[in-house]
């Protein structure tokens, strides 16, 4: 028990449960006005075949580690290690990537001076998604009659769903993120441990770049943790050895390289994984000829300027 709720769901309220089950149960038959799913298959042959995650490194140290076990440091946290994220709490494994590498890259908000890490992983099993953006779209027939009591209350729903779908893709500051993080951390509880609608994660818009012409280019997601394990993440030996520089001599000029390499080990040498019980079945594999190291150089911001106007008052108060 103690193990399941570490990894999976732990917010259980009976009131909450039942909010959720009006608003959720029938998630499985909703559809959008052009009749298509809010939930989405992705995995192999599919539109969203692979994800990109990006991880933010303060030192080449840190850097050389990951890159010597990257299905481990690249991928979901391990078990009781992750910080909490919009869809999970701290310590609860969760994958967090995106569509596209250059969205991944702007989701984590990297500091100038910083390296980000970028790979992309595999899907390797298929996997039913949450559409967000699909829950403001939800279709209520034509027809219906606004005096029956269920046509109101689908009308409701959808308005909530809306609300909701809103609110869950809108920045969050991060001296407000444990606040406002509860209410999508208890849906996603509730969505990962649906018993009708097998549910493995989320897929919503970026909020950090903008969308293209047909706006599904920049997507996240979120993998819930019986789909956020990659293979070979459980192995407890690393799976490569490193280097981030390379030595030159030429004639007797002595100088450092950036080139970062992974050297693969053999299959026969890393067979040795973690004993558990526990571990879900991989949904994911890290492509090693994807990884890429991000040096950030600068920063650009895109704002919408409001000046701040000057206004004179008399001694009464009244504006002149």
């Amino acid at each position: 028990m103690e193990i399941s709720l570490r990894s999976e769901a732990r917010f259980f309220n009976p009131k909450v449960s039942g909010f959720m089950e009006r608003i959720f149960g029938g998630i499985a038959s909703d559809v959008t006005a052009n009749g298509l799913s809010v939930l989405v298959d992705v995995g192999p042959a599919s539109e969203y075949r692979a994800f990109y995650r990006a991880r933010v490194f303060q030192s080449d140290q840190d850097i050389k580690k990951a890159l010597c076990h990257p299905e481990k440091w690249l991928g979901a946290p391990p078990m009781g290690m992750g910080n909490a994220g919009r869809m999970n709490t701290a310590g609860q494994p969760a994958f967090y990537g995106a569509s596209q590498q250059a969205t991944a890259l702007a989701e984590v908000r990297p500091p100038v001076g910083s390296q980000v890490v970028v790979a992309r992983f595999d899907i390797v099993r298929p996997l039913k998604l949450l559409n967000l953006a699909s829950l403001a779209l939800v279709h209520i027939p034509h027809n219906a009659s606004l005096f029956d009591p269920a046509t109101m209350a689908s009308f409701q729903r959808r308005d909530f769903l809306e609300t909701l779908s809103r609110k869950m893709t809108v920045p969050v500051m991060p001296e407000e993120q444990d606040r406002n993080y509860l209410i999508t951390q208890v849906i996603a509880d509730y969505l990962a441990m649906h018993t009708e609608v097998d549910i493995d994660g989320i897929l919503y818009p970026s909020v950090q770049v903008s969308n293209g012409p047909h706006g599904a280019e920049n997507m996240n997601v979120v993998l819930f943790y019986k789909a956020a394990m990659a293979v070979d993440a459980d192995l407890e030996n690393v799976t490569a050895s490193a280097e981030l520089w390379t030595a030159h001599d030429e004639g007797g000029d002595e100088y450092d390289e950036y080139d970062p390499k992974i050297y693969r080990q053999q299959p026969s040498e890393r067979r040795c994984y973690l004993a558990s019980t526990h571990q879900p079945e991989p949904a994911l594999q890290l492509d090693p000829t994807s990884i890429v190291i991000h040096k950030v150089a600068s920063v650009t911001i895109n704002t919408n300027p409001t000046p701040v106007r000057l206004v004179s008052q008399d001694q009464h108060g009244n504006d002149r």
